[in-house]
C-alpha cells in the first residue's frame, strides 16, 4: 500500500501532513503505539507540471526540501508498504 499527503507549501503544512500520514499508516496497520520506520519510507516529491517528482529519498532530507519556498507544491509519499497477516 501506498500513502500519499494531501499538498503543502511550507513547513507547517509539511508537519500537519506528516503526523496525517503517519495516522494513516498506524490505522492501516493496527499500530497503537509509537510509529517505528525507516528513514527512508517517506519522500518529499514537488508538483512539476502535472507530475509529481521525487525530490528527497529519506525522511531527513524531505524536512529539510519541505521548507524551500521555490519548489511550490509539495507533497509526502511512501514506499510501497506490505502488510503481513
Amino acid at each position: 500500500m501506498i500513502f500519499y499527503s494531501e499538498p503543502f507549501t511550507n513547513r507547517t503544512g509539511y508537519n500537519k501532513q506528516r503526523k496525517e500520514l503517519c495516522k494513516q499508516i498506524k490505522k492501516y496497520f493496527g499500530i497503537d503505539g509509537h510509529l517505528r520506520m525507516a528513514h527512508n519510507v517517506i519522500i518529499l516529491q514537488n508538483k512539476v507540471g502535472n507530475k509529481w517528482i521525487n525530490v528527497s529519498d529519506s525522511s531527513y532530507d524531505a524536512e529539510t526540501y519541505a521548507t524551500w519556498k521555490s519548489l511550490g507544491e509539495k507533497r509526502l509519499i511512501t514506499l510501497d508498504l506490505v502488510k503481513n497477516n
